[in-house]
């Protein structure tokens, strides 16, 4: 089978022999056989880029289960959080994060595991606020909301298994642009990672928190303490967003995290 370029070729050459005699026909006639080419290959590039950015989000997600089993974990109604580690630890630190932000998920491969082995020594407390801030970047919109509103129903209806959810997400997390996953790709992940029944399912499929999670975001947004300042005095509220102890750490680099948990 010929290639579109192939046909086109061929058809260009019969175009051109077939034109006018005249040099200034047969010069315009090549220019649109050009243009002509142009667009097919620049349409086919697009198609294919398309094609490549939905597939990645055609299977299962892959589970991920390294996170330990026997983290204290639960919910927070009055900020809409997750709670993972003792009440008594010393140390609260509060992570806002979307799962479709790339930023978020560097913040999480950097950090994800000292986090959690300081919450196992008892050192810190952790609350991860789901929030939907990138939902217009997914294709279509919403993939930021749904997969929070799954996070939290998780912690609500099977919090031992928040963990793993939370870390399988960003392990895998979709290219900005695509459709992300489906409400029934984030409930074949639950119930991989052991998170069954027919509560977290419907929690999941009716976006049970949804309006919740939209409200936390109009509350992050609109919170001085969450907000960092540019150069020339706008103030903005961005993901990741991390606070130890109610204060901002304005810059998330190595470093931040040593004198709370030494590695």
């Amino acid at each position: 089978m010929r290639s579109p370029r192939q046909t086109m070729s061929r058809r260009a050459r019969t175009a051109i022999r077939r034109a006018p005699g005249d040099g200034v026909g047969r010069a315009t006639i090549a220019m649109i056989v050009v243009v002509l080419l142009i667009a097919t290959t620049v349409i086919g590039g697009v198609l294919w880029r398309a094609d490549q950015k939905q597939s990645a989000t055609k299977g299962p997600i892959p589970a991920v289960t390294s996170a330990p089993d026997d983290l204290l974990v639960g919910f927070e109604p009055s900020t809409v959080s997750v709670l993972v580690g003792p009440a008594e630890a010393p140390t609260t630190i509060h992570v806002y994060e979307d799962f479709l932000c790339p930023a978020c998920r560097r913040f999480e491969h950097r950090y994800g595991e000292r986090l959690h082995d300081a919450v196992e020594r008892g050192e810190v407390k952790v609350a991860y606020h789901l929030v939907n801030l990138l939902d217009n970047r997914s294709d279509p919109p919403g993939y930021s909301l749904r997969a929070a509103n799954a996070a939290l129903a998780v912690a609500v209806h099977s919090a031992p298994h928040f963990p793993d959810f939370h870390r399988s997400l960003f392990a895998a997390q979709p290219d900005q642009g695509s459709r992300g996953y489906s409400d029934n790709q984030l409930v074949g992940l639950a119930e991989r990672l052991g998170a069954v029944g027919p509560e977290l399912t419907d929690a999941i499929t009716n976006g049970a928190k949804t309006d919740e999670i939209e409200r936390a975001l109009r509350e992050a947004r609109n919170d001085p303490a969450l907000r960092r300042t540019t150069s020339d005095g706008r103030s903005y509220f961005a993901v990741p967003t991390v606070t130890v102890n109610g204060r901002l750490v304005e810059d998330i680099q190595r470093g931040w995290l040593d004198p709370i948990s030494p590695a």
